[in-house]
Parts: structure tokens; sequence; C-alpha cells
């Protein structure tokens, strides 16, 4: 930026704050949901309106007087001659905060310049701290508190759009929706398991079940590249086992079924991003991304414990981090108002016991994973224990509802044809139990 160009702003509009607030101080609620003194350009202003926020915070009254001890001898105005009324103060606050947000753009154009010159900072770091801080620009400003009765109608127009069945957006799977209802948007689902009972494959077959019934879904692997996930998809929907795939050993037939399956799967509303590694911020900026240009309706992340959180001092252990990047998950879907959907890995507790069955306690590396999740699914697979050929419940996944935050816990029964990586429902009963909050 030129440095004779002066940065956005408009004095008469933060004059016009100031005086609708010695006008009428209980505006001064609604204007802190817009604008903090530091959105203001003349130090003048952002002075008097932090002595405008500690008066009023103190309950003390609020004039042209009491303020004085915020102003300096060459800080004399005379906002309330300027302002009639305190009626459109909302709209000053918005002018403001709107210059406001240009001079942090700005800012941020100019550091990260400087930053993007100093060869001593890797690229990456550059990048992350760029896409950090415009998150942080995004995101000011948009809380707002509502009333019951909007909430209620929000509700109702939710009832009545799924009058007709089930709610949320279909896992694919009967008897898991009759269980959890689906995927909702702001919600956090986790599916867990130890290494080979299924857990990435289940999680990408009821994505891939989403985008089948027309929902836009955004998939980050850090586990699998996005060849490898295409490839066992291709597996799944034409029927080919997974070594006629890896050993490109196509008969007639299978080639055939294959290019059908490829013509399907590439009208499906599927993003991939498979990066090597990620940090929790360039995550949320990559499903800000997601939604907003491939109107994304649900995210998968496979799997929580790969990416990286920021470690704050140096004593921090690995669960503070794994803690961060959950916390972030559930706020990606709260801010975005989508599900998602995070594998997780189980810790090796589950081996030592006699059945291998999974419980809460076994997450890997942080309890916060199970206090920020709404649902947490836990893979088990009997015939992992027993490999034997004649096991009864051979191709058999039980799936244990460990925590649901709006109904029961319980177990589902799914089948699962692991050399063509396909999940299916089976009519199994289901062991409901009390809600789990």
């Amino acid at each position: 930026m030129n440095p004779d160009t002066v940065p956005p702003h408009d004095l008469d509009a933060e004059e016009a704050i100031i005086g609708s607030l010695l006008l009428d101080p209980a505006c001064l609620d609604d204007v802190l949901r817009v604008v903090a003194a530091e959105s203001f350009y003349s130090p003048k202003f952002a002075r008097a309106f932090g002595g405008i926020v500690e008066l009023v915070g103190r309950g003390e009254g609020l004039d042209a007087v009491t303020l004085k001890p915020w102003l300096s001898m060459d800080d004399s105005f005379a906002a309330t001659n300027n302002v009639p009324c305190a009626a459109n103060v909302d709209y000053y606050a918005r002018i403001v905060a709107g210059h406001a947000t240009r001079r942090r753009v700005l800012a941020l154009c100019q550091s990260t310049q400087a930053r993007a010159h100093d060869t001593t900072i890797p690229p990456p770091e550059v990048v992350e701290g760029l896409l950090a801080e415009l998150g942080l620009i995004e995101c000011h400003g948009k809380r707002q508190a509502s009333l019951i009765a909007d909430v209620l109608s929000a509700v109702q127009d939710e009832l009545e759009s799924f009058s007709g069945g089930r709610r949320g957006i279909s896992t694919g799977f009967g008897m898991l929706d009759a269980e959890i209802g689906g995927l909702h948007p702001g919600e956090l689902t986790i599916v867990a398991g130890r290494p080979g009972m299924g857990k990435t494959t289940l999680w990408w077959n009821s994505l891939l079940n989403q985008a089948l019934d027309g929902h836009a879904v955004g998939l980050v692997s850090l586990e699998m590249t996005q060849e490898q996930l295409v490839r066992n998809m291709l597996c799944r929907e034409a029927h080919i086992h997974s070594a006629t795939m890896r050993y490109n050993s196509f008969g007639a037939e299978e080639c055939k079924r294959a290019y059908g399956a490829a013509e399907k799967l590439s009208k499906l509303p599927m993003v991939f991003l498979a990066p090597p590694s990620i940090t929790t911020e360039a995550l949320r900026a990559e499903a800000r991304l997601m939604v907003r240009r491939h109107k994304v309706q649900v995210i998968g992340l496979d799997y929580l414990q790969l990416v990286h959180g920021v470690k704050l001092r140096k004593s921090d252990n690995r669960n503070i981090e794994v803690g961060q990047v959950s916390q972030t998950l559930k706020e990606i879907a709260r801010e975005l108002e989508v599900p998602v959907v995070a594998c997780a890995q189980l810790n090796r507790a589950v081996d030592a016991r006699d059945n291998r069955e999974p419980r809460l306690s076994d997450l890997r590396e942080s309890g916060q994973i199970e206090q920020d999740a709404d649902v947490v699914l836990m893979l088990h697979r009997p015939e992992m224990v027993d490999p034997r050929p004649d096991h009864p419940r051979q191709g058999e996944c039980d799936v244990h509802i460990a925590k649901h935050r709006h109904g029961g816990t319980g177990k589902v029964v799914l089948g699962f044809n692991a050399p063509y990586f396909k999940f299916s429902s089976v009519a199994t009963a289901i062991q409901a139990k009390g809600g789990d909050r």
C-alpha cells in the first residue's frame, strides 16, 4: 500500500456513534455487537468509546463531563451537536465496522508481504498465518442473540420439512439412521476404531451414500490419497475385488462395470482434499472454501489425530493438541452449519480385553473428543478377534453408539464385505439404552 494513501475510515460516522451514545447510553449493547474501541480510526473517538464502555459497565452516569478523564486537552468535540437522535446508531456502527475490516485486510496484506519476503519463515507457515488471520477477520461480528420465538420458528420449519420421515442427512444405513436420526448441521460425529476394523471404509461409505442422494460432500483425507479413495469407491460401486483393482487384472465384464461406475461417480457432488499434513487453522479455512465454493453440506475428515494443533507452550502435551483439533472440528460444524464426520483412532487398551469391545475411554490421546462429539460410533468386528473361516459372525461389524447427545446408546450391526469395501444394512436388533449427554 502506498504510504501516502489514507486508510479507509469515516470520521463523521465515528463521531456520530459517540454522539448517539451520549444521547442514549442504552444503545451501547447493540453497538458492541458490531464495533470495539479498536474499530475506530481516530484515536480521539477510540478513547471516547473506551471511556463510554467503562462508565456504562460500572453503572455510572454518562455525559460529556464524566467522559472527560478519557479525553486529552485536544479531544474537545461537540458530538451530540451533530446527531439529532440515536435512532441510526446501528447504521453508523456498520459503517465504522466495515472500514475497520478494510483496514485489517490491508494490514494483513502488508504483514503477509513482509513475511513472504522473509526467507527464514517456511512458506507453509506464511500461508497458514494468512489463513488464520483471514478466518479471524471473517468471523468478527457474527455473534447474534436470538429470541426464543425466532428459534421456535426455525425448529418448526425443520420439523415440517421432515414431517414425512427421518430427520437429518441419511448415513445410507437405515438401522443406524433409526438410532441417531441421520447427520445434523452443527453436529460432530466421531467414527472410532482400532486399525483394521473398517472405520475409514465406513466413513467414506456413508459420505458416498450421501453424495449418491444428491448431497454435496467434502472429504479431507490425511491417511489415504484421493486416488486410493476413488479406487476403493470404484470397487464398491462396480463390485470389483480389491485385489483385481490393485493388480489391474480386469476381465472384460469387470472392465465394463468399472467404466460404468466411473461415469456414475464422475457426476457426484464430491470434493476431495488429501494433503500430507494440515493444521487446525488451515483445515478451518479449507472447510470454509468447500462450503463457499462447492456448497458442501457434509464435511468428513480421516483422521482426527493426524491434524496438527497449535502448541501454545513447549510444555503442552499431545492431549492438549488433540483437544484443540476436536474443538476446532466442533467449531467448524457450528460456524458453517454442516455435519462434520471425523474418524479417530482408539488406544491399545482395547486389545488387552478378551472380547476387544471398545469403550469411550479408549479414544486415543484426549477426553476432549468425547466431550465435543455429539455422536460417537465405535467399530468392532468379532471375526478379527477370532479369525477362523467358519466364524458365525463373519462379514459383520458391530457399530456401538457409545455416545448420543440427543438420544440413546446401543448397538447396530452392519454387514461388511471387506474385499469390496462395502458396508450394508443388516436387520439386527438394537440394544437401546438411555440417553447419554
